[in-house]
């Protein structure tokens, strides 16, 4: 995994955009993380066997594969994902049967290619395809027995429903509305740079993203200077370019749904402070970019702005 991350990353970024380079929003990639994750999972498998507390007596855990996992991942981190889903069921003896994104493949059939080299045949076994296509056939399958998924709320309701025909044991990872708050006491300084890291690491595609922002009156024009000039620096282009801060959204079908929050938050009387469209920069036209963007909503509320920002996965 590590000898070949340079190939599997390059697939990452030329498969949803993610930049590969961000000055201004410092965040480890999700393959710089995914070799780490393994290795932790490979020190966990022990053979579970604990010295009992009382005298003339065995007591051990008895940790025992489900038999065949299966997996289903998110389109907005699939390396990391990956090693999330597979490190630990691999770790505890466990087959599995793997659903990546349609929307993010590539670096998912580059990493299991490696992996498949070093194990049994069948033991990866990855179905492309969509939710109700290969999703509800894991979920029901009589002989799957545990179930990971990580994606939307609506998502997990429906592989819930799907596992209760047969008791799956769950492991379910769904969306967030994560709020920034910010204190008339706080490091405005700090306070800027970690709400420009949660509101844009990613494009904004990930479910911790900054998506509300609560700034408390003392400080509302302060800090939304600052933050404004901050996000005017961020470089919107190429996620293969050293200088990009922001890559494109994973497809155009996302693209829409997020200018639909800007046209919404208009209609509802924000004013945007930065961006609202596409750029107009002619290279990036026909790919599915998003201008960094800042509406600020007319309301407030307990002597707080809450500031609306439409990059959200």
């Amino acid at each position: 995994m590590r000898r070949t991350q340079d190939r599997i990353g390059a697939n990452r970024f030329a498969g949803d955009g993610k930049a590969k380079s961000a000055r201004a929003v410092r965040r480890r990639n999700d393959h710089d993380r995914s070799v780490p994750l393994f290795r932790w999972a490979a020190r966990t498998a022990d053979d579970g066997r604990r010295p009992s507390s009382a005298s003339g007596k065995l007591a051990y855990t008895s940790r025992e594969p489900y038999g065949v996992v299966g997996q289903i991942s998110a389109w907005n981190f699939p390396s990391m994902f990956l090693a999330w889903k597979m490190g630990p069921a691999l770790a505890a003896g466990n087959t599995i049967v793997f659903k990546p994104s349609p929307r993010s493949v590539l670096s998912t059939f580059e990493a299991v290619e490696t992996m498949e080299k070093h194990l049994p045949s069948g033991t990866i076994n990855v179905v492309p395809g969509t939710g109700p296509e290969v999703g509800e056939r894991i979920t029901n399958h009589p002989e799957i027995r545990k179930v990971s998924m990580t994606g939307s709320t609506a998502a997990g309701r429906s592989v819930m429903e799907g596992a209760a025909t047969n008791i799956k044991a769950l492991s379910l990872e769904l969306g967030g509305k994560s709020p920034n708050i910010i204190f008339p006491d706080a490091d405005l300084e700090k306070a800027v740079e970690g709400t420009l890291i949660a509101s844009f690491f990613n494009q904004g595609e990930q479910c911790t993203a900054g998506s509300r922002l609560f700034v408390h009156s003392d400080v509302r024009d302060e800090f939304l200077e600052r933050f404004t000039s901050e996000m005017e620096r961020l470089t919107v282009g190429d996620p293969l370019a050293p200088l990009t801060d922001i890559g494109p959204l994973v497809d155009h079908k996302h693209l829409d749904r997020v200018q639909s929050y800007v046209d919404t938050a208009l209609q509802e009387g924000a004013d945007v402070l930065v961006g609202g469209g596409q750029p107009d920069d002619p290279e990036l036209s026909g790919a599915p970019f998003s201008s960094r963007q800042c509406s600020q909503m007319l309301k407030t509320i307990t002597q707080s702005l809450v500031t609306r920002f439409s990059g959200r996965s």
